[in-house]
């Protein structure tokens, strides 16, 4: 019988060996009665060395795997933007006046304050323009002057002519009483003439007093008569002279507004810095004669710059003013450089499909350059406890992403969407919870409900759950 079982372990290799479709029919017929022959023989009450047993294999060792724990992070979340660094405020200094150009006090990189000389021009022509211009204010002033005290003479006037109504009054009643007594005393004289008691030169005097009376009266009647025309050429008077007086002084104020300006053209000659900076260019040289608007320096902020860029169009609506800003340049490599939002295009551009952002970006220590090519990464929000894993625990097969959670001595396998790497850990955006254990190592070995020993967990044991099956 051992040689027949000897013959039908052999014929099986045999028969493998052979890609005969008989042959494997054969086999599969001869299987069962080789089985049911050892059972007939194990039961015919024969010796066990009949039938010659092997020792029984050994349970296979779970495979070892280290494990990490699933980590709760907090997590930045941002959309990547490029751009340029600029100047946050650039000015160009240009002369006021025509002029040469005298001195330059400073060149090319100098830091200047604001308010800082920084070129003068030759004064001499303005110098002579202040002095003429001041000599004219001076005359303006006497003329003022002049008409000033014509107003008043005519004012005084005008009041004088006022106040002798009582007077021209008075005279009229004077000269009313004394035509009534000459005319009284001439009608006496007549009739004493008349009686021969007075000689006619007494008649003769009386009407001559008469007559003066009259013409007296009548004086005084057309003087009082003409006292509203005086008032009238006296207001009139005194009028054309406050209005020689507000010439004079609109003639004033005009040549002190000349003053001002050549005044004002005098300094301009001092050019001075407007903001506080950096000389990022010079235009010209000393000793030219250039005409007034000509630029002098190019003048830029560097201690604050402005980053502006675009960010994808899927990101419109998540960027804002105030949010955080990190930005990068090449000639810095490995440094973040720290910036804030502040100014979001309303309009998506319809040919890039992206939105021009703005940001502020402080630079004390001038290690960035306004021009420089720079990317920026900006902060929309942060989200809480989001689970992270190593990259070494992620499997991907097939297309699917999954992970092995490790649990009571047995690997699951996990299906994951996967989201941010940093630092060598991968975000799970779904799949797994913050404190689970993932297996790290080994995964080409596990299949779900596979089980594992835990590296570091004891040589020899067997799986959570299982029997101990150590050698003795």
């Amino acid at each position: 019988m051992s040689t027949t079982l000897a013959s039908v372990t052999r014929e099986p290799a045999e028969v493998s060996g052979l890609r005969s479709d008989r042959l494997r029919r054969s086999v599969r017929l001869f299987v069962p009665l080789l089985i049911g022959f050892v059972a007939g023989a194990g039961c015919s009450g024969e010796p066990p060395s009949a039938v010659e047993r092997k020792p029984a294999t050994a349970a296979p060792r779970a495979p070892v795997v280290s494990v990490a724990s699933v980590e709760a992070r907090v997590l930045e979340r941002m959309v990547d933007a490029t751009g340029s660094l600029l100047a946050w405020e650039e000015v160009v200094l240009n002369t006021s006046i025509a002029g040469t150009v005298a001195r330059l006090l400073v060149d090319l990189g100098d830091q200047v304050r604001a308010g800082q000389v920084v070129a003068e021009q030759d004064p001499r022509e303005a110098a002579l323009a202040v002095e003429q211009a001041e000599a004219g204010v001076g005359a303006a002033r006497d003329g003022l002057g002049r008409a000033k005290a014509q107003a008043q003479a005519s004012l005084a006037q005008l009041q004088q002519v006022r106040e002798s109504r009582r007077s021209l009054e008075a005279a009229l009643n004077r000269t009313q009483a004394g035509l009534e007594e000459t005319r009284a005393n001439l009608q006496r004289m007549r009739t004493l003439a008349g009686e021969a008691l007075v000689a006619q030169r007494e008649v003769d005097v009386a009407r001559t007093q008469y007559e003066t009376a009259a013409a007296q009266h009548e004086t005084s009647q057309v003087e009082l008569s003409q006292f509203p025309d005086r008032v009238r050429v006296g207001e009139a008077n005194l009028e054309s002279d406050r209005s020689a007086i507000r010439v004079a002084e609109a003639d004033l104020r005009r040549r002190e507004a000349d003053l001002a300006l050549v005044r004002k053209k005098l300094t301009d000659v001092t050019l001075r810095a407007p903001l506080t900076g950096a000389i990022a260019r010079r235009h010209l040289n000393p000793g030219q004669y250039v005409p007034e608007n000509t630029p002098v320096f190019t003048i830029v902020r560097t201690d604050v710059l402005k980053f502006t860029g675009t960010v994808p169009e899927h990101a419109s609506l998540d960027v804002r003013p105030g949010q955080s800003v990190r930005i990068r340049v090449d000639p810095v490599p490995g440094r973040d450089f720290p910036g804030r939002m502040t100014r979001v295009s309303p309009a998506v551009d319809v040919t890039s499909r992206t939105v021009t952002i703005e940001a502020e970006v402080p630079n004390p220590e001038r290690l960035l350059k306004p021009g420089l090519f720079a990317r920026a990464a900006v902060v929309l929000r942060q989200d809480q406890e989001v689970a992270f894993v190593p990259e070494s625990a992620v499997a991907y097969f097939a297309g699917i992403t999954k992970v092995f959670v490790v649990t009571a001595g047995a690997a699951h396998e996990r299906a994951v969407s996967l989201g941010a790497r940093k630092d060598g850990f991968i975000e799970v955006v779904k799949g797994v919870q913050p404190g689970e254990q993932v297996a790290t190592s080994g995964l080409a070995q596990l299949h779900d409900g596979a089980p594992v020993t835990v590296a570091g967990s004891g040589y020899g044991e067997r799986p959570a759950g299982g029997r101990g099956g150590g050698t003795r």
